[in-house]
């Protein structure tokens, strides 16, 4: 199967993770657009999975964001969130940035709002407002922070516990 994310063309061999996936074992796919057709897909619907989307924002932010006497344009909100991550996480990877580093950024942050209305297709949701751009993240030998909480909550998932911070998503959170 072949899709279009982010401007590119990614492809999945689903025979492949449906034989994978039926020995039990452990396939990651970082991107929602792709992890929501394996959510979602009828021929994988049957095999054991545990999926977890990773967000900006908890439920409760966007719920308070979302509530008419704030005036936030929600779509906006994100794009600009997840710009500046992105703006310092390619920063911290490679100091200068090209014209075609700030064109993907662009396009990925544009994408953001798209790829956050998925997460209710996601059996658990954990939000993590650090990411991979703070300096909670690694800079201390290990996560700290939102890095840390996500990290063990992830890890929990993964023991079959869930634990208090996992939220699930309903479809019309975000329109």
């Amino acid at each position: 199967m072949v899709l279009e994310v982010r401007g590119d063309l990614q492809a999945l061999d689903l025979e492949e993770v449906e034989r994978l996936l039926s020995f039990g074992d452990v396939f990651f796919e970082g991107n929602p657009f792709v992890g929501e057709l394996l959510c979602t897909h009828p021929r994988l619907a049957d095999l054991p999975r545990l999926s977890v989307f990773v967000s900006p924002l908890s439920r409760a932010e966007i719920s308070e964001l979302r509530n008419p006497d704030r005036h936030v344009n929600l779509e906006a909100l994100v794009t600009d969130l997840m710009r500046r991550k992105l703006l310092r996480r390619t920063r911290r990877q490679k100091g200068e940035l090209a014209l075609s580093d700030l064109e993907d950024i662009r396009r990925r942050a544009g994408s953001a709002y798209r790829e956050l209305r998925t997460a209710c297709r996601f059996d658990h949701v954990l939000c993590n407002h650090d990411g991979e751009d703070s300096d909670h993240w690694d800079a201390f030998y290990y996560p700290l922070g939102d890095a840390r909480r996500v990290l063990l909550a992830f890890a929990d998932l993964l023991q079959g516990n869930v634990p208090a911070e996992v939220e699930q998503w309903e479809t019309d959170l975000i329109p």
